[in-house]
Parts: structure tokens; sequence; C-alpha cells
């Protein structure tokens, strides 16, 4: 037997008894529910599941306990070379799940605590003033009335 499966075996055992030993597949089971209670839209919730999905997928089967900040760091860097934006809700998300884990008494320190939000550039800019004005005279000859009045 080798010692991954041994070291597996002995995880599910000591997890019986303590929370620590637990897989953060465990405790994602709570922290849904925890999602699912809260007080905002059914699309904010889908999001903050599909971001979870991330961890999941890299961390679910590893004891909640074992999980080391540069290891959630990597996923980060992973994703922000992907989708900028993704790879900070994602890390936001992970703050907020082991600051519940804390809550919970499932790990002693949050991991994500020393790690810094990374600089998402904005790709989207404001119109100016003129732009505005250019618009809007657009619309009052190209477009239905109610365009013009929306506008103002």
């Amino acid at each position: 037997m080798s010692s991954n499966i041994l070291g597996k075996y002995v995880n599910k055992t000591l997890s019986l008894f303590s929370n620590k030993y637990k897989t953060l597949n465990d405790f994602l089971v709570i922290y849904k529910e925890i999602i699912n209670s809260k007080q905002i839209t059914s699309k904010t919730i889908e999001n903050r599941l599909r971001y979870l999905k991330y961890l999941e997928e890299s961390f679910g089967e590893r004891s909640i306990s074992s999980i080391q900040p540069h290891e959630v760091q990597k996923l980060v860097s992973s994703l922000l070379k992907q989708h900028e934006s993704t790879a900070k809700r994602v890390m936001i998300e992970a703050k907020s799940l082991f600051n519940e884990a804390m809550n919970y008494r499932w790990i002693t320190f949050n991991p994500m605590a020393t790690i810094r939000l990374p600089k998402v550039k904005v790709k989207r800019k404001r119109i100016t003033l003129s732009q505005f004005k250019l618009i809007l005279e657009d619309c009052k000859t190209n477009s239905p009335p109610w365009v013009w009045h929306l506008l103002m």
C-alpha cells in the first residue's frame, strides 16, 4: 500500500475525531448552505458557487488544515494569466470560506490572511460629456423617442 493511500485512510479515520483532518469538500457542504441562506440574488449565489469550483477541483480531497497559503496563491496566479477578475473573485471567496472554517473551528488560521489581492486592470472606461452629447443627439434623430427620454 502506498503512503499516499495510507495517508488518506489515516486522515479519514482521524476526521471522525477532529475537524482539522476533514477535507475541504466536507466543509464545502456547510459553506454552500451558508451561501444559499444569505439574502442575495440567485445569480450572485450561482457565481459564488462557480468560484468555489476552482477551490474544490484543486484542494477538495485534501484536509482543510493542510492547505497552505502558497498553494492557494499558486492557484490564483494560474487563474490570473487567463481571467484576471475570476482570479480575484476566487481569492475573495477562498478568504471568506476559510474565515467561516475558522468560525466553525475547523482550522486555527486563515491561509488567505497573508495573501494580497491581485491588482486587476479595468478594461472599461467612462464616456466623456462630449461623447454623451453626441450619443444623445444621435438618439434624437435615429432612434425612437423613448431612447432619448431614457438617456435624459
